[in-house]
């Protein structure tokens, strides 16, 4: 079991395999067992550095795919430490997803678009600025191809109170329903 973390602007690995498991013996009656299989715990090792807001991680086809979303860039990174760019997206990258035949999908936060990533950089599935009046921002992208995006119900960075906001659908033909 390999368990990736992410903190303090570095991505590490971790095996860690200390657990408890609570037995119910009978109704009333529990039974802790303590599993402390030390042998095979070991010290957390940096993968990555020099990260500014690492977010989003999505595990898919074998490796850790997340956004520096500050740094401006879509990440993918194999449990042997192999790191590659795979976009660099001045708009802020967020939330990443796959649709059913394997393509990636990033939202794109500050113009409020959210686009299919290509050998050439990315195409737009959908802009969603006529419809968020403020950055969209994490999503996921169910089994028929639907990306489901939220964005801040307020401007947080000119100081503007929390409030409800609206969770966006996005089909795989572009529409947009609220």
């Amino acid at each position: 079991m390999l368990g990736i973390r992410t903190g303090c602007g570095r991505v590490l690995a971790q095996k860690n395999f200390h657990f408890e498991l609570t037995k119910v013996a009978r109704a009333g009656s529990h039974e802790k067992l303590r599993y402390n299989l030390s042998s095979l715990t070991m010290t957390p090792k940096t993968l990555l550095d020099d990260l500014i807001f690492p977010e989003g991680p999505r595990w898919h086809d074998g490796a850790l795919y997340f956004s520096d979303m500050h740094d401006s860039v879509v990440w993918r990174l194999t449990p042997q430490g192999e790191a590659t760019k795979v976009l660099e997206l001045p708009t802020l990258p967020s939330g990443l997803g796959w649709t059913p035949d394997g393509a990636l999908h990033v939202v794109s936060m500050l113009d409020r678009r959210f686009l299919k990533v290509n050998a050439k950089g990315t195409s737009t599935v959908a802009d969603l600025s006529s419809v968020a009046p403020y950055p969209i921002n994490d999503m996921v992208i169910d089994r028929q191809g639907r990306a489901y995006i939220g964005t801040f119900g307020c401007d947080l960075n000119n100081g503007e109170t929390p409030r409800p906001t609206t969770l966006f659908c996005v089909y795989p033909g572009g529409e947009i329903k609220v």
